[in-house]
């Protein structure tokens, strides 16, 4: 027999879409009406907002692009202003980097916290950042 999910409490760690954070991110319970979570803050930033189960669906960018998009992509781009890719640094979505190995890609999604999905020319890549 499946065992029934317990009701929320307050002060529960939940993960939610932090709107400030731009990611899915864990977060602290801190209004309940009828059984469902109305209100939370997240544990990295401190913002308080809507409890968001899901991240918004992205416009802009597709996620499954073909290596030939990135001619696409890139033909918007000014390649001088590429970012060197390092592990410790923070991306975010449409940022042009130069990775070593890769050579230039542009950034398409931020997956979990510490992820992030580039397009480089002979296809995407999930790499890391914000280590």
């Amino acid at each position: 027999m499946a065992e029934a999910k317990a009701a929320p409490n307050i002060g529960d760690r939940i993960d939610s879409y932090c709107g400030r954070c731009k990611m899915m991110l864990a977060h602290t319970v801190e209004t309940i009406e009828n059984g469902k979570i109305k209100k939370c803050h997240c544990n990295t930033c401190g913002a308080q907002h809507a409890y968001r189960p899901k991240a918004p669906k992205k416009a802009g960018v597709p996620s499954a692009l073909e290596p030939s998009d990135y001619d696409k992509l890139m033909k918007s781009q000014d390649a001088d202003k590429a970012r060197k890719y390092a592990t410790s640094d923070k991306f975010q979505p449409t940022e042009l980097i130069n990775h070593a190995t890769f050579g230039l890609g542009i950034v398409l999604t931020c997956k979990e916290s510490n992820k992030i999905e580039v397009l480089f020319s002979d296809g995407a890549k999930t790499l890391v950042h914000c280590r």
